[in-house]
């Protein structure tokens, strides 16, 4: 602040604030205009830019600091939780062990198990776990009370968190593995979290990171708040992670994680740059399927990026993370409607021979008693990633008949063999049934979330074709209300498990079922069937059950179906009257 009297005689004039700087003030040198000073009045010297620029840098500080304390609304819940646990408990825990300095050989007993498949009646979530099988809800207030003591503020957000705390929002973490493809090896990858960051074994903080983002996006609650702050803190650790070529794999397997979480939070271009990136760069990498011709070739020039395997932990875990980018970025582009993330022709062409090899038998050893649950998890794996290539390419034929308005030859053919995969697929897919009751325990005898997935793929890729060919072949149209009461069918056995659906990529063939009835329907009405116009109602009834099913996970499009049932049921009742 100026003293009393300092200002220039332009800038009292007027009344407007004066810096007093010489020879002339900074307004009256913006504007051109001639700038005195009264004689006798001490001139203020001029102030350096860079104490300025402190001062606002420090106001700055200030203001991110307010905005990054996370709120506080569930203060006096977790307080009670608190008190209760405290009563519980006692007051005085007894210490744990920050670090584990030992190798990765801990105590098998204590080693915790790969978790349950999704649960049908769960939603969708990963039940089970021999030593994480304590109280989500408690694990959940601990973690939310440890946060909120946590010094958000810090400079960057590049502190590793306390053990205790990492360990915790792992736990958290773990259910939800299957939904951000994160097929590793759970007994290699946990009594790697305890270790410090000095040990060569440890996780790299990007992988961490992504972990506690992918916590508090599927737990919600009061751990929701903290999303954005461990969204910073994986995008540095991976831009760290890269600029040094540390620990590849755990960057790849956090920027699949990363992905996932753009797809779920609706933010689709980045989630698709995200997937593009991921496969691109693990194909410079030399990550592949086994016995593809990437891998056959190698990546000399980048084997310094993938070094050789430690151990055959570390290779299976390279095998798990290559299987889970194929399938993880050819499924998230269904999630949003998208074409696929990376050229499936040009470098993964050959793994489809490998999946078409497994599918042959794949009948067999899914009803084997002898089947270990691995081989069940890799074969249900490769059919899926091959039943959504078989949709991509239906999905594009559809794109290039639509564009011509004649098909010629090459559009017949094509659609031969599309027909014809969807056929030999179909015959070589797991059963939704087993009424002999064959499959091993632990497996659903009635339906599983990859098999429902499966069937609702393959028959919305059929009726995506036939539906195009119905005006050209007769038969072409039969086979079309085959795949919509294939779809019915599945649908009524599914209802009222939701998480047997895997997410949007089945509201896709759902949708496209009820497209059909509902322009089937208007056809019956127009020509006075009440018998057929019935049966198409009920058919309707049940696809909008199961779309419901869907949607109630997804809070932005939970009124999605109830709109569209009142839109169509109305219609359907005006054409009857």
């Amino acid at each position: 602040m100026l003293d009393r009297g300092a200002a220039c005689l332009q800038c009292r004039k007027l009344k407007m604030k004066c810096d007093g700087l010489l020879p002339h003030c900074s307004r009256c040198a913006r504007l051109h205009k001639e700038c005195a000073y009264p004689r006798g009045v001490a001139k203020r010297p001029p102030r350096p830019v860079t104490e300025s620029l402190q001062a606002r840098i420090l106001e700055l500080e200030m203001m991110i600091h307010k905005l990054t304390v996370p709120s506080t609304y569930n203060l006096s819940m977790i307080s009670e939780k608190l008190r209760e646990r405290g009563a519980r408990l006692g007051r005085s825990p007894e210490p744990r062990q920050l670090f584990n300095e030992g190798k990765i050989s801990p105590n098998p007993s204590k080693i915790p198990t790969v978790p349950n498949p999704p649960s049908e009646r769960g939603g969708g979530k990963v039940l089970g776990g021999d030593n994480l099988s304590e109280d989500p809800s408690e694990i959940q207030v601990l973690v939310e009370q440890e946060l909120l003591s946590y010094n958000l503020a810090l400079p960057g957000g590049v502190e590793q968190l306390p053990p205790p705390l990492s360990m915790n929002l792992i736990k958290l973490f773990l259910p939800y593995y299957a939904h951000y493809y994160f097929l590793a090896d759970v007994s290699y990858f946990i009594p790697r979290v305890s270790l410090p960051p000095s040990h060569p074994e440890s996780i790299h903080p990007c992988l961490l990171n992504a972990c506690y983002l992918a916590a508090c996006t599927s737990n919600g609650s009061g751990l929701a708040s903290f999303k954005a702050f461990f969204l910073q803190r994986t995008r540095h650790f991976l831009q760290h992670s890269l600029m040094f070529s540390d620990r590849t794999t755990d960057f790849l397997w956090a920027s699949l994680i990363l992905g996932v979480f753009f797809a779920k939070e609706r933010r689709v271009v980045e989630s698709m740059a995200m997937a593009a990136a991921t496969a691109h760069f693990a194909l410079a990498c030399g990550l592949s399927l086994p016995g593809t011709s990437a891998r056959r070739k190698g990546s000399s020039m980048n084997e310094h990026l993938l070094p050789p395997p430690r151990d055959k932990a570390e290779a299976n875990d390279r095998v798990r993370l290559a299987h889970s980018i194929f399938f993880g970025c050819q499924a998230l582009p269904l999630l949003s409607g998208n074409p696929l993330a990376f050229p499936y022709e040009n470098q993964w062409s050959d793994a489809e021979e490998e999946v078409l090899s497994d599918c042959q038998d794949a009948k067999a050893r899914f009803c084997s008693i002898s089947m270990t649950k691995d081989d069940l998890w890799r074969s249900e794996l490769r059919l899926r990633v091959l039943v959504i290539n078989t949709f991509e390419r239906s999905t594009k034929f559809a794109r290039s008949v639509a564009a011509n308005s004649h098909p010629g030859e090459e559009d017949e053919q094509e659609y031969l063999t599309i027909e014809s995969q969807i056929h030999a697929q179909r015959a070589s897919f797991p059963p939704l049934y087993d009424p002999h009751k064959l499959r091993p325990p632990g497996v659903s005898n009635k339906f599983t979330s990859q098999s429902v997935f499966g069937y609702l793929t393959l028959y919305g890729s059929g009726l995506i074709i036939h539906s195009l060919w119905a005006i050209h072949r007769a038969e072409s149209r039969a086979k079309m209300f085959e795949c919509v009461r294939a779809l019915v069918d599945i649908c009524a056995g599914a209802r009222g498990h939701r998480g047997l659906y895997l997410g949007l990529a089945s509201a896709v063939h759902i949708m496209n079922a009820i497209r059909i009835i509902a322009r089937e329907l208007r056809r019956s009405e127009a020509k006075a069937n009440s018998a057929l116009s019935i049966n198409y109602c009920q058919s309707l009834e049940v696809l909008l059950d199961a779309l419901e099913d869907i949607m109630s996970v997804f809070p932005a499009w939970a009124d999605t179906p109830a709109v569209l049932r009142d839109t169509l049921l109305a219609t359907a009742d005006s054409l009857s009257t």
